[in-house]
């Protein structure tokens, strides 16, 4: 098993280039659609099309986000230097198909609980991609490398009660609802940011979200999609 100074160890490697790692995934016919491949410090500095991307996407999805501001390229560039690269405990996966081209992103963040729990966030498709099923086989490859190489326990997800579609990707990749949470709208300098409140008062809370949850020994990724 992994220590956590191992997988920060590990994280530090991937994010700074001293290791590649890319995750292909493939659809249930075994033909390979893709690759994850993980955002490290050189590409924010020298390939502005990944933060021009991801700032359109978070725009087109504003309303799905926890937290919710103004959004620029220099804000985007930022939060991918000091939240994702600079963190002990985060990874960041952009999704690329055959043809070379960005189609969204997946955020892992680990040592949630515990050492072998992490959640995942950060799920983005662009709205451009009609390709069916496609974050569903990257999704369910990233879990595979987080049980199957991380050796993690647990997996954690957190989408807002309303956000229906996105319930049913998790499903289909083995999640399951574990409870309904209240949320507080809480108003910012430049925008809104929603927090959990205490159980007992989810009547009184602005906005609602699922906790959502897979364990390993629960994990299938040859299941039927």
């Amino acid at each position: 098993m992994l220590t956590k100074e191992k997988i920060i160890s590990y994280l530090y490697e991937i994010k700074n280039g001293k290791l590649k790692i890319e995750i292909d995934f493939f659809n249930d016919k075994d033909q390979k659609l893709g690759k994850l491949k993980p955002v490290v410090d050189s590409k924010i500095k020298d390939n502005s099309k990944i933060v021009k991307l991801m700032t359109k996407w978070r725009k087109d999805y504003k309303d799905k986000f926890f937290t919710q501001f103004e959004i620029t390229e220099e804000r985007t560039k930022s939060w991918l230097d000091n939240q994702i690269i600079k963190s002990d405990d985060r990874i960041f996966f952009m999704i690329e198909i055959n043809d070379k081209k960005l189609i969204g992103h997946i955020g892992v963040v680990f040592f949630k609980d515990n050492d072998l729990v992490c959640e995942l966030d950060n799920f983005v498709k662009d709205k451009d991609c009609q390709i069916s099923g496609i974050m569903t086989y990257a999704t369910k490859a990233l879990i595979n490398f987080l049980f199957n190489s991380l050796k993690m326990e647990k997996l954690k997800i957190r989408v807002f009660s309303d956000n229906l579609k996105a319930q049913e990707l998790y499903i289909r990749c083995g999640f399951s609802k574990i409870k309904e949470v209240g949320l507080k709208k809480e108003i910012t300098e430049d925008g809104i940011r929603y927090t959990e409140i205490e159980e007992s008062d989810i009547r009184a809370s602005d906005k609602t979200m699922v906790l959502m949850a897979l364990k390993r020994k629960d994990f299938n990724i040859n299941k039927n999609i």
